[in-house]
């Protein structure tokens, strides 16, 4: 009855295990030069073949899965919104781990639930790793059945510019959202 995934994803050490997105802010060359930041994903093969096999997946449904996860967190954290603003490198760093693992996972569910024709399985095997996955990963699922993804992508991009950030205030943006997107009355002032 030993659950070895839970039990390796719920690890308490330093490093993700199946895969992370890494990023460092470099030098200016210039004193106005606006902050350049360098950023990479790895796969852990090893570690993603060994837990697709424990939690019943195909190692390419559940590299799909991880490589969504990385992958949004990289436009979590540098994808620009049509003002040109991203999240800071610092304000990124400092933000809570759950508020910034809800995110990828969040988008990583929408990528694997779109990619279905062309990677079959990959939302199954985001579904099975999500049962053996620590809470800071769960902190999605509220999302994923109150809000719409433009309600979450509003908040995300109100947070984002005011610094670091915590899961608790995201909420709070995320409720806001949901109230100044879903208004009747906006909707109306719209349509004339």
């Amino acid at each position: 009855k030993f659950n070895l995934a839970a039990w390796i994803l719920q690890l308490r050490i330093d490093e993700d295990i199946l895969g992370i997105y890494a990023s460092r802010q470099l030098k200016r060359r210039l004193a106005n030069e606006r902050p350049r930041v360098e950023s990479w994903i790895e796969l852990y093969w090893g570690a993603i073949g060994l837990l697709a096999r424990l939690i019943g997946s195909t190692t390419e449904s559940l590299t799909v899965v991880v490589l969504a996860h990385e992958l949004a967190h990289s436009y979590t954290h540098l994808g620009a919104d049509i003002d040109g603003q991203a999240w800071s490198f610092d304000a990124f760093g400092e933000s809570a781990h759950d508020l910034k693992e809800g995110l990828a996972q969040f988008y990583a569910r929408i990528a694997c639930n779109r990619l279905e024709l062309e990677a079959p399985g990959a939302l199954g095997a985001f579904d099975l790793l999500l049962k053996n996955q620590p809470p800071a990963y769960h902190s999605h699922e509220s999302w994923v059945e109150k809000y719409r993804p433009e309600e979450v992508r509003h908040a995300m991009l109100l947070v984002r510019r005011a610094g670091p950030a915590t899961l608790e205030e995201f909420n709070e943006r995320l409720e806001d959202a949901r109230k100044r997107l879903r208004d009747p009355k906006r909707k109306s002032e719209k349509q004339k």
